[in-house]
C-alpha cells in the first residue's frame, strides 16, 4: 500500500513539473501566437522551421500578429513573416477575386473594393478602412465649399465639377504621375492618396469615389490613351447640354467635346463618353498593373495578376446592366 501511495505521489510530482516547466500549454492562443512568432528566429533551424509551419496552419487567426511582425527588429522574424502572410494572402485575394466578379449586374459589383483589393496586390498592409477615411477627408473638403444643408444633388452641375476641381487639383494638387508613370505603385490607390500622383484610370476613380461621397455623379469615361472622367449628365438637375469632362492625369483639366476631338486621335463622343462598365474598368486597372510588373522584370507578379485578372473576367458574359 505504502509503495503505491509513493508511486501516485512520484507521478503527481512529475506531472506538477511538466506542467510547470511547460508554459506552453496554458497560454492562451494570443499567446501561443506571439511565442511562434519570436520561434521565427530560434537559434535552431528545425525550431524556426517548426513554429513557420504551426503559423502557417492557424490561418486567418494569425494574421494581424503576422502583419505586424513585418516590422519586427529581426530580418529573420520579418523575412519568416512576409512568407506566410503571402500565401495566405494569395489564398485569400483568389477567394475575394472571385466574390468581386460574382455580382451579375455589372454596377454591383464594387469598384472601390477592387481598388482596394489591386493595392493589396502591391503592398499587403493597405487596410480598407484607411482609404475609407481618406476619402471621407476629401469628401467633407467638398462639401464644405457649399451651406451646410446643400444637396449636393440639387447644385448646379458647373458648381459641383467647380467645387471637385479646387479640393482635387487646386488644394490637394493631385496630378498625372509622368517622372514615373511605368512604376507599379502609380495603380495603388494608397499610394496615389499618399504621394498624390497616379495613372489616369486611378486619378479619375478616385475623383468618382469623392465625388459619390458628396452626392455628385460623376463617372469614369475609357477613352483611348488617356482615361478620364465626367458628370453624368442624365443626372444633372440643371439638365446642361455641354459635357463636362475631367483630365484628372492633366492636373484636372476641363475638357470640351471639342478640345477631345482635337487631342485625342479618333475620339467619338457618342462612343468614348459613356460611363466605363465596374468590370471594364477594374480589369483596365489590372491590366495597367500586369503590364508595368512585367516592365521592371518581376514576372511573377505579373502572372498573378493575370490569375487575379482571369478570375474577374470569368463571369463577365454573363453581366446585365
Amino acid at each position: 500500500m505504502l509503495i503505491r501511495v509513493l508511486k501516485f505521489r512520484s507521478l503527481g510530482a512529475v506531472l506538477l513539473l511538466l506542467l510547470l516547466g511547460s508554459p506552453a500549454w496554458a497560454e492562451s492562443p494570443a499567446e501561443r501566437v506571439q511565442r511562434l512568432i519570436r520561434e521565427l528566429d530560434h537559434d535552431e533551424y528545425i525550431h524556426r522551421e517548426t513554429a513557420m509551419a504551426q503559423l502557417m496552419s492557424l490561418g486567418e487567426a494569425a494574421m494581424a500578429p503576422l502583419l505586424a511582425a513585418l516590422k519586427h527588429d529581426s530580418p529573420e522574424v520579418r523575412s519568416r513573416a512576409r512568407a506566410i502572410v503571402q500565401v495566405r494572402l494569395r489564398a485569400d485575394m483568389i477567394a475575394r477575386f472571385k466574390e468581386l466578379g460574382s455580382p451579375e449586374r455589372d454596377a454591383d459589383i464594387d469598384l472601390e473594393k477592387g481598388m482596394w483589393l489591386i493595392a493589396r496586390i502591391i503592398d499587403l498592409e493597405v487596410e480598407e478602412q484607411d482609404l475609407d477615411k481618406q476619402l471621407d477627408a476629401l469628401a467633407a473638403k467638398v462639401r464644405a465649399q457649399f451651406p451646410p444643408d446643400a444637396d449636393l444633388r440639387q447644385v448646379k452641375a458647373a458648381d459641383a465639377v467647380s467645387a471637385l476641381r479646387k479640393v482635387l487639383f487646386e488644394d490637394a494638387k493631385f496630378s498625372g504621375s509622368v517622372a514615373d508613370y511605368d512604376n507599379p505603385v502609380n495603380s495603388s490607390l494608397s499610394h496615389v492618396l499618399k504621394t498624390r500622383e497616379g495613372l489616369p484610370i486611378l486619378l479619375s476613380h478616385l475623383v468618382v469615389a469623392v465625388a459619390q461621397r458628396a452626392d455628385i455623379p460623376i463617372v469614369g469615361v475609357g477613352i483611348p490613351g488617356r482615361y478620364m472622367c465626367k458628370y453624368d449628365l442624365s443626372q444633372a438637375p440643371d439638365k446642361p447640354t455641354e459635357e463636362l469632362v475631367l483630365d484628372p492625369f492633366g492636373g484636372g483639366r476641363l475638357m470640351t467635346v471639342a478640345m477631345l476631338q482635337n487631342e485625342i486621335p479618333g475620339f467619338q463622343p457618342t462612343v468614348h463618353l459613356q460611363p466605363s462598365p465596374h468590370r471594364d474598368t477594374l480589369l483596365r486597372m489590372l491590366a495597367n498593373l500586369a503590364s508595368d510588373y512585367l516592365a521592371v522584370g518581376k514576372h511573377n507578379m505579373a502572372n498573378r495578376v493575370y490569375e487575379y485578372q482571369a478570375l474577374l473576367a470569368a463571369s463577365a458574359s454573363s453581366d446585365l446592366p
